[in-house]
């Protein structure tokens, strides 16, 4: 009987400028030494949602203006997970703005609000059992949304083994400065 390879999965995800991660990955290297193997099976980076193709470049820029719009920094908040199966994403919350992600009514399969910045993956079922530090505090203004997939090796433990791979990131623009009007200047 023929093996059947594991499916990618796709999300789109917000990635904090590594100047800006820098306490979590402190944070993910205390996870790690604490005993949470998922530390490192996933980038720092929060899934915004699970999509059916790859965006395109105009609607990440298109996002990234959504975002920056809504959102002049984001902070991290009080840890939480959230599910997409096969994974279970645990970190600190994002307290931010939800986005508009344009690109017609299939293209979003999941979406989770607020956002989680994921320190680690947790084992599906073991949410509970999982008894970490306190996730590091604080806001980060610079960040970039970029497509990210993930495909499960279909060896191994499978709640750990992954290749991902980070498509071409769009920064989110500055921070608009209001105009005259008290209007934000568009983004474009």
């Amino acid at each position: 009987m023929p093996c059947s390879k594991p499916k990618p999965v796709r999300f789109i995800a917000l990635i904090p400028h590594r100047d800006s991660a820098a306490p979590l990955e402190a944070y993910r290297s205390r996870l790690f030494a604490a005993g949470a193997r998922g530390a490192y099976s996933f980038p720092a980076a929060a899934p915004l949602a699970a999509v059916s193709r790859a965006l395109l470049p105009e609607e990440l820029k298109a996002l990234a203006c959504s975002l920056r719009e809504a959102n002049a920094s984001i902070r991290l908040g009080a840890p939480s997970s959230c599910a997409y199966p096969p994974f279970v994403f645990w970190g600190p919350e994002l307290e931010m703005a939800a986005p508009g992600i344009t690109g017609g009514p299939d293209l979003v399969l999941w979406q989770h609000w607020p956002p989680v910045l994921c320190a680690a993956l947790v084992p599906r079922g073991r949410e509970g059992l999982f008894s970490p530090p306190p996730p590091p505090q604080g806001a980060f203004k610079a960040a970039m949304v970029a497509n990210l997939i993930i495909r499960p090796l279909g060896q191994g433990d499978a709640d750990y083994s992954f290749i991902w791979k980070i498509g071409s990131p769009v920064w989110l623009p500055s921070h608009p400065r209001r105009a005259a009007g008290g209007c934000f200047t568009p983004c474009g």
